[in-house]
């Protein structure tokens, strides 16, 4: 039974009195009756009820004879439960003692009025299961006598026991404290001498609540702290140092402050509630001993629900039922016969019978008069809305139109809300809304009262955050806050969170989590409180997040575990799942996807999307891939199509990077670009920036630089015009690749003397990209520090391949400003020892060969320089800078320390510069041996072509041996056969070198004379 319901029990077009208005003999029956009467049943005709009412009450004081006091009384009794709100209690008690009297007892008047009064009765009951309200019974009450220990010293420790004899303590009437006027037991002494007070309360369970209590309320009014146990267990705790059950010393001053202007409400569970004799204890505690104030005041109460509450409704129903049946039978075929058929329907409403009350409705419905047919039309309108029929509803309820406060009253105005609101028409929902609350005084009325959280909800989910915290803010209540009152709490931190006031909203949550009993009101609000949780961590710093990630999370699985429904617990799963991914611990949430995913129903896909990204997120990218693949195939048509394509591709990228095979990283990079594609080619898709963006990417790695250029040199200038700070920060690293890629194809061209001019073209684009993302505040300072180092380089490698004197000295001034910042800023990390060997170059470049080598010269000696990756390689620059000063020793020793750190990749060339170094200090024999080494050994091919080289240029055309002829032989050979694998500089130096040993008549053997020219051949 919904609450909707409720007002089935307020018809709005009943005849008020109209059995008194047509007795058998109508005219003369009115013309006997008293001046007051006559004026009371005409102002009802005209439908004036609220003067009909007060004719009545004032008949009633002057004390007519007992026939006719009887029958005002009734009459008055009618004209009540036509109003908005009628005392029904005291209804019923009128009821019984007029059905008393002999000549009213079988009368179709109170048979009517005393069914209708069952009906409405059994309609309150009806709601209040639904609504999940318990009843309240007091154990403890404000105001009772405790017994109390003043914490001057610490009590006994059995304190808190049921069978404690406190009866040495004091005994005073609550609140007690000092300093606000507002305490029953006034503690004058406290002040400065002690911080606590103890107190005790007996009580005996009453019988009625024995077994059926659910839970407790404990409501407290504190300043500033408080332990409220029960029998020794505690129920809870505020601004007191310590965990639950954690025992606080008496000298101990509260952590926290705390008002008492107001009573605080907790909803404690009823374990350490016992039959018979019971004990409440309270331990409070003062901010500081010298403070101004100091108050404790509790109550406990018991919530036990009815144990049938649907059977005593259902009593109520039968006898309603009864008394309208009777009634009809009273009135004889006419209209109050009909009238109470419709009353007799409402019944079958309110026990569920929507089949059987729909029929009869119908079956009278063209037997009724004007009046009530408005009121069956009603009636029917409800039958459909409950059954989810709305646009029937609203063509039944068009009928009554015009619409107005007068004309059609409360309940229909709310349900034609109601309708609207289903229908998604929320401005005409909120219209009808308005219309309800438009009525001064009202406030307290049950559709009122919904109307007002309904609008509320309207107005939040159109926006207007803050015209439904206007409207849905509440003061504080004295009394036991109604689930009602809770929900109109919640969807207030509702508005509240839509206006930014994050804070303020979870604290409302939280009080509605605390005091509420309906698990799902309950778990509702934990969620909200969450949800609270997880934004304000969104905007907080790093010294906030923890706490923040821990309270998100706790607020969630406790929502979780009330188990309030499958809907709303997978609703507060996939918050709990995403709010763990954002907390970066994504092993915890795979475990909460799964559970989610095995549970089925509409939170399937939901489920399985959010076990993708959790299996993305510890890095299963082979699991990953695998279901994203399935979801593509289970959900072809869902609107996640794109997001899925874009899952699946940055699984297929991820995995190729981390792959130890070529084979396979090339086949999961060409299947990422192929999905990237077919993401971007999806409609719905929101990241096609950040699509397009991880698409370079993976051209790039496939080697397919100009595509991948092209791709990313888009994503840059779209990222430059983007608002979106999400999506700039996604493809904040598209310059910094660009500006690598243009790096790389810099340097190969670089090495070429043929391709200097392309090479600088290349590196100053590199330069531009790679500035640009070292000034992009939202990439990772580390990723940053590396485009610095980059750009340096870039600088550096710019300045080797331009003559012009005036540009070279800017930007080798420019890489050495770089470069230096990079060194001193990370000091001993890799990046700025990268640094320091690329600085040294600079000088080299600004003929600082000494200054070169003062910052070489680490290497071989300091931490962490001689045992970083570029140790070997700097050593190297150290042996070429200090042979260009003529230091062949030093150079030497550089060399052999750089043998003993190289890589196989860079040991070649370390022998290279020896060989060389030999060659120059004369030493030509032994430098020929360990070119020819080289020349034979299993080295690329351009590590033997320099060998090559050198080998020939220390020749003589006059005394070629037989090494030489060979090595001459094998030269063009490896012109001819593998040329591609040499750069056109070195490829041009060989050709040069063959030619001036060819000029000089050179003979290079049979195999070669046999094919003419060696010049001529290549």
């Amino acid at each position: 039974m919904t609450r909707p319901l409720c007002c089935l029990a307020h018809p709005f077009a009943i005849a008020a009195c109209l059995v008194l208005l047509a007795p058998a003999a109508p005219r003369a029956a009115e013309q006997t009756l008293p001046a007051l009467l006559s004026r009371a049943i005409s102002s009802a005709r005209q439908g004036d009820l609220a003067s009909s009412r007060k004719h009545l009450k004032t008949f009633l004081v002057t004390k007519p004879k007992s026939a006719m006091n009887s029958r005002a009384r009734l009459a008055w009794l009618a004209v009540a439960l036509e109003s908005a709100d009628p005392d029904l209690d005291e209804a019923l008690k009128l009821c019984l003692f007029l059905g008393e009297r002999a000549d009213l007892k079988d009368s179709f008047e109170l048979l009517y009025c005393r069914g209708l009064v069952y009906q409405r009765l059994a309609a309150r009951e009806l709601v209040k299961h639904a609504s999940g309200e318990p009843e309240f019974h007091p154990l403890v009450e404000p105001g009772a006598d405790w017994r109390y220990f003043k914490g001057v010293a610490a009590p006994p420790a059995d304190w808190k026991a049921p069978g404690f004899d406190a009866s040495g303590w004091l005994e005073g009437k609550a609140g007690f404290g000092y300093g606000d006027e507002d305490d029953a037991t006034e503690l004058a002494d406290m002040q400065g001498k002690y911080p606590s007070v103890f107190l005790r309360r007996d009580f005996q369970l009453p019988g009625a609540v024995a077994g059926k209590a659910d839970v407790l309320l404990l409501r407290v009014r504190f300043d500033d702290g408080f332990i409220a146990c029960l029998n020794g267990l505690e129920l809870a705790r505020a601004n007191v140092p310590g965990r639950r059950g954690e025992v606080v010393p008496h000298d101990v001053t509260a952590n926290g402050q705390n008002e008492a202007d107001q009573w605080e409400d907790y909803i404690v569970g009823s374990e350490s509630l016992r039959s018979g004799r019971n004990t409440l204890t309270i331990q409070a505690h003062n901010y500081t001993l010298p403070s101004s104030d100091f108050s404790i005041e509790a109550s406990l109460a018991a919530a036990a629900r009815s144990e049938n509450p649907v059977a005593e409704a259902s009593g109520l129903l039968a006898k309603a039922a009864a008394d309208l049946g009777a009634a009809g039978k009273a009135a004889g075929p006419g209209s109050l016969q009909l009238q109470a058929a419709v009353e007799l329907a409402v019944i079958r409403l309110l026990a569920g019978e929507l089949d059987d009350a729909e029929r009869e409705l119908l079956e009278v419905e063209r037997q009724l008069g004007q009046g009530l047919k408005a009121r069956l039309v009603y009636l029917r309108a409800w039958i459909a809305f409950r059954r989810g029929r709305l646009l029937e509803a609203g063509r039944l309820l068009a009928r009554l139109a015009p619409f107005s406060r007068e004309r059609s009253g409360h309940g229909v105005l709310y349900l034609l809300g109601r309708v609207h609101q289903g229908l998604g028409e929320l401005r005409e929902a909120e219209a009808f809304y308005r219309l309800v609350l438009g009525g001064a005084g009202e406030e307290k009325l049950e559709h009122v009262a919904v109307a007002r959280l309904a609008l509320g909800a309207v107005l939040i989910e159109l926006g207007e955050n803050a015209k439904a915290e206007k409207l849905l803010e509440e003061p504080r209540r004295e009394s036991p806050p109604t689930t009602r009152h809770l929900f109109g709490r919640l969807l207030y931190g509702v508005s509240l969170v839509g206006g930014g006031k994050v804070a303020t909203a979870r604290s409302s949550f939280l009080v509605v989590a605390r005091v509420a009993l309906d698990k799902e009101l309950r778990s509702l609000a934990l969620f909200w409180a969450g949800r609270c949780s997880v934004l304000r961590w969104e905007k907080s710093g790093s010294w906030m997040r923890k706490n923040l990630s821990t309270v998100a999370v706790e607020y969630l699985d406790r929502g979780l575990s009330l188990k309030s429904g499958a809907s709303l617990d997978g609703r507060i799963a996939v918050e709990l799942g995403e709010a763990l991914l954002r907390f970066d611990r994504p092993a915890e949430a795979e475990k909460v996807w799964r559970r989610l995913r095995a549970s089925g129903g509409g939170a399937g896909m939901t489920a399985a999307y959010g076990l993708l990204v959790s299996l993305q997120g510890t890095g299963n990218h082979s699991q990953a891939i695998e279901l994203a693949r399935e979801l593509l195939k289970l959900y072809p048509a869902s609107s996640d199509h794109g997001a899925l394509l874009q899952r699946l591709g940055d699984s297929l990228l991820l995995d190729g990077i981390s792959a130890p095979a070529s084979n396979v990283r090339r086949e999961r990079f060409g299947s990422a670009a192929t999905v990237y594609a077919r993401a971007l080619a999806s409609p719905g898709v929101d990241s096609r920036l950040t699509i397009r963006f991880r698409r370079g990417v993976a051209l790039l790695l496939l080697g397919e630089f100009q595509a991948a250029r092209e791709l990313l040199s888009g994503v840059v200038k779209s990222a430059a015009q983007s608002s979106d700070a999400v999506v700039r920060s996604q493809t904040a690293f598209a310059a910094g690749l660009l500006g690598r890629l243009y790096l790389i194809e810099g340097e190969q061209a670089a090495a070429d003397a043929f391709s200097s001019a392309k090479a600088v073209e290349n590196l100053e684009k590199a330069g531009k990209y790679l500035e640009e993302f070292r000034l992009n505040t939202e990439a990772p300072s580390e990723l940053r520090t590396r485009a610095e180092l980059a750009h340096g380089y870039s600088l550096r490698l710019r300045a080797g391949l331009i003559a012009d004197p005036m540009k070279k000295k800017k930007l080798l001034a420019e890489a050495r400003g770089l470069l230096s910042i990079t060194a001193r800023r990370l000091e001993y990390k890799p990046a700025a020892v990268r640094a320091s060997l690329e600085l040294a170059r600079v000088h080299a470049l600004s003929a600082g060969r000494a200054q070169a080598v003062s910052r070489l010269t680490v290497f071989t000696t300091r931490s962490p320089w001689k045992e970083s990756t570029v140790a070997a390689e700097a050593l190297l620059e150290l042996a070429r800078q200090q042979a260009g000063l003529g230091r062949f020793p030093q150079a030497l020793a550089a060399l052999d320390a750089a043998a003993a750190r190289a890589l196989p990749s860079l040991l070649a060339q370390v022998k290279l510069e020896r060989a060389r170094l030999k060659a120059r200090q004369g030493e030509t024999g032994v430098a020929r041996l360990s070119l020819a080494t080289l020349y034979q050994g299993p080295y690329e091919t351009r590590v033997r072509g320099l060998a090559a080289l050198e080998l020939l240029r220390l020749e003589s055309s006059h005394q070629v041996g037989g090494r030489a002829r060979k090595i001459l032989r094998e030269t063009i050979l490896l012109l001819a056969a593998e040329g591609e694998g040499l750069d056109a500089e070195l490829r041009a130096d060989l050709l040069l070198e063959i030619v001036r040993l060819e000029a000089a008549g050179v003979h290079f053997g049979k195999s070669a004379a046999a094919q003419g020219s060696p010049v001529a051949s290549l």
